[in-house]
């Protein structure tokens, strides 16, 4: 695609059906997508129809172009995390050398009514937070925990590990699974629990998205 088609982005598609953004969790209340453009790989012009929050692990520039505007160069530091409104059409272009990975959280109608209790870095040692975003309805924690510590968190929530470390995910609804690859993130329902816990040989980083009010 060249600069000038970049700039039309005549023909335009829903975020679901851009194949390089995939659909990892889908509810009534929120939508995540694992993103990833390849080295200089430009996506097609696509649709972000709700609010979203958009978390980017590692430091990367881009060139987004917005349907009938200018391109625009972005450059992110590792840990961006920020909301965007709903409307945007665009085409975006990867101009690194490294693949581009962000993730997206899709803020839907009725998110309002949930309630979300946000983790505790006080319930246990070896466990550091960062918050990186807080709004009404959304809000975003990047959990450290050292190698054996672990700590409780509630939904509603999505939880990822965008560095791939290795961490078990304990709850009632899905007894113990392993989180450790970039598109395996998991939903905790409003009212549910789970116990985040580094294996031997940590530390590792969670990410905690957070629904609903506080």
């Amino acid at each position: 695609m060249t600069s000038s088609q970049r700039q039309t982005c005549d023909s335009v598609i829903s975020i679901a059906d851009e194949p390089r953004h995939h659909l990892e969790i889908d509810t009534e209340w929120v939508r995540a997508y694992a993103v990833e453009i390849a080295p200089h790989d430009i996506t097609l012009c696509h649709l972000h129809p709700w609010p979203y929050l958009m978390y980017v692990p590692g430091a990367a520039d881009i060139i987004s172009t917005p349907r009938g505007g200018q391109s625009d160069e972005q450059h992110y530091a590792a840990d961006y995390c920020d909301l965007h409104p709903a409307g945007l059409e665009h085409v975006v272009e990867n101009v690194n050398s490294a693949v581009f990975r962000s993730l997206i959280f899709e803020v839907l109608p009725g998110t309002e009514k949930l309630h979300h209790s946000r983790p505790s870095a006080a319930q246990a040692g070896g466990v550091h937070m960062t918050t990186l975003y807080t709004g009404d309805l959304i809000c975003a924690e990047l959990i450290n925990l050292g190698s054996g510590s672990q700590v409780q968190v509630s939904g509603a929530a999505v939880l990822a590990t965008p560095y791939e470390d290795a961490v078990e995910l304990i709850s009632p609804e899905r007894g113990t699974c392993k989180l450790e690859r970039y598109r395996q993130l998991e939903y905790l329902p409003s009212g549910a629990t789970g116990l985040l816990r580094c294996e031997a040989g940590g530390p590792a980083r969670v990410l905690v998205v957070s629904l609903g009010r506080g």
